[in-house]
C-alpha cells in the first residue's frame, strides 16, 4: 500500500472539491407551471441532506441517524459500490446533482457526507498498519488531520464558465478528451525523460494535425473575455464579503 504525503515545499495543497467548475448549472423554463416547487427542488439538491442521500441511499437503509449523527451500517462498509448496487438502491446515483462534494462536512453533524468513504467508522474499518504508521509519525489522527497540519489550509472560489460548445466545437472538445484520455498513459509509462519527451511531442504533433485544437482554444479564449467584466464584479463583490 502508498498513501500520498503531504506537499513538500509548498504554500498550499488541493484534496478535496466541491464539484466540478460548471456541473451544477440549471435554470427554470419560462414555461414552467410551478416555478415555486422547481425553486424548492434546487434548494433540496443544494443540501447537505442531498448530498449525504446521494452518496449513501435514503437513511434506513445503508445508514441511520445516532444520538444526531448519520453512522453507516456494518453491511454497508462491506458492499461493492457498483452499477447493481446503484440501481437497486440508489446508492451513488444521483451525486452529480447535488451541491456538495464526498469529502464535505456537514456542520449540524460533523461528518463528511460520503460516510462509505470518511465517516469515523469507515475510516476505523479501513485503518491498517501502514495508515497506523503514517498516523503516528506524523502525529495525527486521520489522514485527512496530517494534511491540514503539514500545509495550509485554504478555500478557492472559480467565477468564470466557458460556456456549453455546440455543434463542431462540441464534437472537437469531445475528441480530444477521448485522445487524452487513451494516449496520456504513453507519457505517464514512459520509461525514462527521453521516451516521455517523446511521447509528449508525439502527441502534440498529432493533436494539433487532427483535432481542431486551435478553433477549440479560439472559442473558449473568445467565451472567456466576454465574461471579463462580469467576472471582475463577481471577484469584487467576494472581495467585499470575505475580503481581499
Amino acid at each position: 500500500m502508498f498513501i500520498s504525503l503531504p506537499s513538500i515545499g509548498a504554500d498550499a495543497e488541493d484534496r478535496f472539491g466541491n464539484m466540478y467548475r460548471g456541473e451544477r448549472q440549471y435554470v427554470i423554463s419560462a414555461d414552467a407551471e410551478n416555478p415555486e416547487r422547481c425553486v424548492a427542488l434546487l434548494d433540496f439538491l443544494s443540501s447537505y441532506e442531498f448530498s449525504r442521500i446521494a452518496w449513501n441511499g435514503l437513511e434506513g437503509t445503508y445508514w441511520n441517524m445516532e444520538d444526531g449523527v448519520p453512522v453507516p451500517t456494518d453491511e454497508y462498509l462491506d458492499v461493492t459500490k457498483d452499477d447493481a448496487l446503484g440501481v437497486e438502491t440508489g446508492v451513488n446515483v444521483y451525486h452529480h446533482f447535488c451541491g456538495f462534494g464526498n469529502g464535505t462536512i456537514d456542520p449540524e453533524t460533523g461528518v463528511a457526507v460520503d460516510l462509505y468513504q470518511f465517516s469515523q467508522k469507515a475510516l476505523d474499518a479501513n485503518m491498517n498498519e501502514t495508515m497506523k504508521n503514517f498516523l503516528e509519525y506524523y502525529g495525527q489522527n486521520t489522514q485527512a488531520a496530517v494534511y491540514r497540519a503539514e500545509t495550509s489550509v485554504t478555500a478557492s472560489s472559480s467565477f468564470i464558465s466557458f460556456g456549453s460548445p455546440e455543434g463542431d466545437i462540441a464534437s472537437y472538445v469531445n475528441e480530444i478528451n477521448a485522445y487524452m484520455g487513451k494516449n496520456v498513459f504513453n507519457c505517464v509509462a514512459a520509461e525514462d525523460d527521453e521516451a516521455f519527451a517523446a511521447a509528449r511531442d508525439a502527441m502534440i504533433e498529432e493533436l494539433q494535425a487532427d483535432y481542431h485544437v486551435d478553433e477549440v482554444f479560439e472559442y473558449f479564449y473568445q467565451e472567456a473575455l466576454e465574461q471579463a467584466d462580469e467576472v471582475a464584479a463577481l471577484v469584487e463583490m467576494n472581495n467585499a464579503i470575505y475580503g481581499e
